[in-house]
């Protein structure tokens, strides 16, 4: 999710669900929902931030509610010279990582994989 916030901010494109949403399934392959990004949420309560936004359908000429989604690299203090997106990455994999540990018995659904780091 991480690239592509980047790649659409680089394409000077909004951070809306429908844009991010369309960008992991083009670069993944796989389906990414509401479902995902509330997992994410839920371990990253501080850097994964949502507002709702209004934006306008072009093919019903209304506006139609979506959710603005950004990334705060300030949760990650200690980067030690590596950039703050794979700091980020590294913090968002230990607190998985502890989730799982805590929670033995709940089955967590992440189609996407950590990328390694």
């Amino acid at each position: 999710m991480s690239c592509s916030l980047r790649l659409l901010h680089l394409c000077k494109k909004a951070s809306i669900f429908q844009n991010v949403c369309r960008q992991v399934e083009v670069l993944s392959k796989r389906k990414f929902s509401h479902a995902h990004l509330a997992q994410m949420k839920y371990i990253l309560p501080k850097s994964v931030c949502i507002d709702r936004v209004l934006v306008h359908d072009k093919k019903s000429l209304c506006m139609v509610p979506d959710m603005k989604i950004t990334l705060k690299f300030e949760v990650v203090e200690d980067c030690s010279g590596e950039s703050a997106d794979l700091a980020l990455r590294r913090y968002f994999k230990s607190k998985l990582i502890d989730f799982f540990d805590m929670h033995p018995e709940v089955v967590f659904i992440f189609i996407f994989s950590c990328y390694p780091c």
